[in-house]
């Protein structure tokens, strides 16, 4: 009878670092983490184009190879990096403008709609996103107002003083009026010059 000493070749896909026995009682010293009677397994975790010697793609810290942390599973799907791994921590950088620590927050002022990457309606200027201002923020004595607060540009109607966002009407102008019309002691509207007095 022959007997066939136990290669690592034959006997352990080439995946061994030591061998004994006697064909067909082999034992295998499996190198790296494959594993098996024949060392022909290597766990998913694991990369087996490298010799089942490093971590597959998604799992971080040889030889333990935990699950590395993601967007969409550890930070909301909001982040535009992480890092850290199952074991320790997961670290989101948010994008755009979410915050908190799994980037699931978005300012008041900002639409998650759109990503957080964008005003509200009603907000102008991203990232700052100020109120859009309105007739309230000229006194509603605007006839057309654009910006965004504070800084209201005001089309005042009447006599109004859009220096002012329609706060203030000058002396000349009758303020009881609407700002319409000459105050007491001026004539000649709409210029209302002073009157001439003695």
């Amino acid at each position: 009878d022959c007997v066939r000493t136990c290669t690592i070749a034959l006997d352990c896909n080439g995946n061994a670092d030591n061998i004994t026995g006697t064909y067909p009682n082999c034992t295998c010293g499996c190198r790296n983490q494959w594993y098996g009677q024949t060392c022909d397994q290597c766990l998913p975790k694991y990369n087996n184009r490298s010799d089942c010697g490093t971590c597959a793609f998604g799992y971080d810290d040889y030889p333990h190879c935990f699950p590395k942390c993601t967007s969409q599973q550890n930070c909301s799907g909001h982040a535009r990096a992480v890092t850290g791994n199952f074991n320790t921590t997961c670290n989101c950088t948010c994008r755009a403008s979410w915050f908190g620590e799994i980037c699931d927050q978005c300012p008041p002022n900002m639409d998650p709609e759109e990503d957080c990457a964008s005003c509200k309606f009603g907000y102008l200027n991203y990232p700052i996103c100020a109120p859009r201002c309105g007739n309230a923020d000229c006194y509603n004595r605007s006839l057309q107002v654009t910006g965004a607060f504070p800084n209201c540009t005001c089309l005042c109607k009447n006599h109004w003083n859009a220096t002012a966002r329609c706060e203030t009407c000058p002396i000349n102008y009758n303020v009881t009026n609407d700002c319409l019309g000459c105050s007491e002691d001026y004539e000649e509207a709409p210029h209302c010059y002073r009157k001439c007095t003695n």
